[in-house]
């Protein structure tokens, strides 16, 4: 099985990471809307008339457009690969599992405790958290709808999670940038449990904040 690490910048949000030489994967594609110094990575130069948050979700949402590998790792572009284990991880993670993400690393279990979390944050305060957060639990979402962090997404890319991804991204386009709220919906409308990491993604990679924060 091929391995794609992916990953996007729009909007000087973030500067890229330089990856380590021995990073491991097939393919390492950085998605940007302008030229980039970025060692290690094939980068790909995609401009969008989106929201840079909203333009950024595409290549998240459907890594298979943007490389041939069997499957991929999606990593947000504040993440710095510290380590080569993450490929190692993803393997082990997608033997078992077609899609693996991060357990929530804090107390929230539902997008409702979610939405009103973040919501007053610059980046999310002018979408429709807590409609799009209605309409979930009209068209039918339990509560707790399960909570995960999204930051990291390995996929293997089968035809189930090529649709999932696109069900996803369409969620993103109608209400928010708020990946972790309509993650859950989209998982749970097409009957789709996700395995999460076997171990803590900050061994493998360093968190640091973005650029910008609206």
């Amino acid at each position: 099985m091929t391995v794609a690490l992916v990953s996007a910048i729009y909007g000087g949000y973030d500067a890229p990471k330089p990856l380590p030489p021995d990073h491991g994967f097939d393919d390492a594609v950085l998605v940007t809307d302008a030229p980039a110094d970025a060692p290690g990575w094939r980068v790909v130069v995609a401009p969008s008339p989106l929201h840079p948050r909203l333009a950024a979700k595409g290549p998240k949402c459907l890594p298979w457009e943007w490389t041939d590998c069997d499957a991929s790792v999606w990593v947000d572009g504040a993440y710095t690969l510290t380590v080569s284990g993450l490929r190692s991880a993803a393997d082990r993670n997608l033997a078992r599992h077609d899609l693996v993400v991060s357990a929530h690393w804090e107390d929230r279990d539902d997008v409702a405790a979610e939405a009103e979390w973040c919501r007053s944050w610059p980046k999310y305060r002018d979408w429709p958290l807590r409609e799009q957060v209605a309409h979930y639990r009209a068209a039918g979402l339990p509560a707790p709808s399960g909570l995960y962090a999204c930051g990291t997404v390995a996929r293997r890319h089968t035809a189930e999670q090529r649709a999932l991804g696109a069900a996803w991204l369409d969620e993103c386009h109608a209400w928010s940038i708020q990946a972790q709220l309509s993650f859950p919906f989209a998982c749970w409308r097409a009957g789709v449990t996700p395995g999460t990491w076997d171990v803590p993604i900050g061994t493998l990679l360093a968190w640091q904040a973005h650029t910008r924060d609206d």
